[in-house]
C-alpha cells in the first residue's frame, strides 16, 4: 500500500478537504479513470461515513455520485476507513452562479437536473438533509451530481435527530425545534427552494438567515428578473412554506420544470 491505499490507486498530489474529512484524488491503475477516496479524519464521525456508504450503495441515479469501493486504511497504527467514489472534476454551484446572473433556461435547467437528483434521492427512501450549492457540482459533460451524504438519514428509520444538524440558510425551519426533532423529505425540498434562489444570482433574503428563518417575509420566486413562468414560481415558492406537510414533492417539482421548460 502507498500513501495506506491499495496500490491500485495512485495519488494525483491533489488533496481536497471538507466539513468531514479529507478527499484524496487518484487515478485507478485498473479501471483508468480518476476517482475521489474520502477518508475520515475525526473518529467522532466514523458512523457518519458509515452513514454516507449506506446511502451511496443503495443509491441508483446519474445525478448522485456513485460509490466503487471501500478501503480500510491501518498505516502508523491510525485505523482510517475511506470511500472510492466517482470523481467529478467540475466545479460546486457556489462558483457557478457568481457574477452573473443565469439565462433563463441555463436556470431551469439546472434546477430541473437538481430536482431529478433529489427526486431519485426519495424515491429509494433517503433524505439528503444537507442540499446546498456547496454539496452539487456539473461534470465534464453538465451533468449535475449531487454527493456528501455524511448527514443523510433513511426516510422511516431514523429520520430524527437531537439537536440542530445541517446547514444555515437552507436548513428548514422544523429542523431548529428544541429537543428530538423528527423531520421528512420536507427539508430537501426546503434547501431546494434556497438553493433556486441562490442560483439566480440575487442574494439570498437575509429572513432566511434568522434563527429559525422568518418565513413570512420571504419574497416570491416573481420578484426574480430571470422571468420565470408563472406555474413554475408558483411551485417554487410553495418550497419554502413553513408547513413542511405543503411543500411539493420533488417529483413534482421535476415535472412541473420539465412540462414548462
Amino acid at each position: 500500500m502507498m500513501h495506506g491505499i491499495p496500490s491500485r490507486y495512485k495519488p494525483t498530489g491533489e488533496v481536497l478537504t471538507g466539513g468531514m474529512g479529507e478527499v484524496l484524488i487518484c487515478k485507478d491503475n485498473i479501471l483508468e479513470r480518476k476517482v475521489a477516496i474520502k477518508f475520515i479524519q475525526d473518529i467522532k464521525d466514523k458512523r457518519r461515513l458509515f452513514d454516507e456508504i449506506k446511502a451511496l450503495q443503495k443509491i441508483r441515479s446519474k445525478h448522485v455520485v456513485q460509490i466503487f469501493d471501500i478501503i480500510i486504511n491501518t498505516d502508523n497504527n491510525n485505523r482510517r476507513i475511506g470511500i472510492v467514489q466517482e470523481y467529478v472534476s467540475g466545479d460546486d454551484l457556489t462558483s457557478f452562479a457568481k457574477g452573473e446572473i443565469l439565462s433563463i433556461d441555463e436556470y431551469l435547467k439546472t434546477l430541473y437536473q437538481i430536482a431529478s437528483g433529489i427526486s431519485d434521492i426519495h424515491e429509494q427512501g433517503l433524505i439528503h438533509r444537507d442540499i446546498k450549492p456547496n454539496n452539487i457540482k456539473f461534470d465534464q459533460s453538465k451533468i449535475i451530481k449531487i454527493f456528501d451524504f455524511g448527514l443523510a438519514r433513511f426516510s422511516g428509520e431514523n429520520n430524527s435527530t437531537l439537536g440542530f444538524a445541517g446547514t444555515r440558510e437552507f436548513a428548514a425551519p422544523e429542523l431548529y425545534m428544541a429537543g428530538t426533532v423528527p423531520f421528512t423529505s420536507a427539508v430537501d425540498t426546503y434547501a431546494f427552494g434556497v438553493t433556486a434562489w441562490y442560483l439566480s444570482g440575487i442574494q439570498i433574503p437575509k429572513v432566511l438567515s434568522e434563527i429559525p428563518p422568518n418565513i413570512t417575509n420571504i419574497p416570491s420566486f416573481s420578484s426574480l428578473p430571470l422571468k420565470i413562468p408563472d406555474p413554475i414560481v408558483k411551485i417554487l415558492d410553495s418550497t419554502l412554506i413553513e408547513d413542511s406537510s405543503n411543500r411539493p414533492s420533488m417529483s413534482d417539482i421535476r415535472d412541473i420544470i420539465k412540462i414548462i421548460f
